[in-house]
């Protein structure tokens, strides 16, 4: 697990589990099978990728575009405009 500040962090955890105990932050979100993002730091989306705030590049799965632009959308919607 990468975090925002370049530490990395191993764990034996499941990313379904990880998922699980970050659900309640209301801010990640499973792109890809082999990916959590904290949509905080998403900088692009695009249909094939996120494009995070360090420049990293993470992949997003066939079915799951739709469903990210909008739970992101969404996110951004209630953060900047409550």
């Amino acid at each position: 697990m990468k975090l925002s500040n370049g530490t990395t962090v191993e764990t034996n955890a499941t990313l379904s589990n990880l998922l699980e105990m970050l659900k309640e932050y209301g801010r990640f979100y499973l792109p890809h099978r082999a990916y959590i993002v904290n949509l905080d730091y998403i900088y692009g989306l695009a249909t094939r990728e996120i494009t995070m705030a360090d420049g990293e590049k993470v992949p997003v799965s066939r079915g799951r575009y739709k469903d990210i632009k909008t739970v992101y959308l969404d996110y951004m919607a209630g953060k900047y405009f409550k």
